[in-house]
């Protein structure tokens, strides 16, 4: 597409949203940065708490990415997200969450 350049994936995992003995899967993926002429986004698939994909727009590349992970941290604040051997995984490690969470 003119006047666009893409990245790869920021983030792609498919992981086990847990309640309980319940497990739903889920599918987190942000793309790399989309540039156009005025700005930047991140579309955002969250399978199955969003349809479809979300975009996210900022400024630049950086900020796109940054509220990108923000987003889906958001989404996913409070809940259990487990691999395939019910090993917890750490929303903050995954998404670098921490350091772009404003501080209260």
């Amino acid at each position: 597409m003119a006047g666009h350049s893409a990245a790869k994936a920021v983030i792609e995992m498919i992981g086990y949203l847990k309640d309980g003995n319940v497990k739903r899967s889920v599918d987190i993926r942000i793309s790399g940065p989309i540039t156009a002429v005025e700005n930047s986004f991140c579309s955002v698939r969250l399978v199955p708490l969003i349809d479809g994909e979300k975009k996210i727009f900022g400024i630049d590349d950086e900020q796109a990415v940054a509220l990108a992970k923000r987003f889906v941290f958001d989404l996913l604040d409070g809940a259990v997200v487990v691999d395939q051997h019910d090993a917890p995984i750490s929303l903050s490690v995954l998404l670098d969450a921490k350091s772009e969470r404003p501080q209260e």
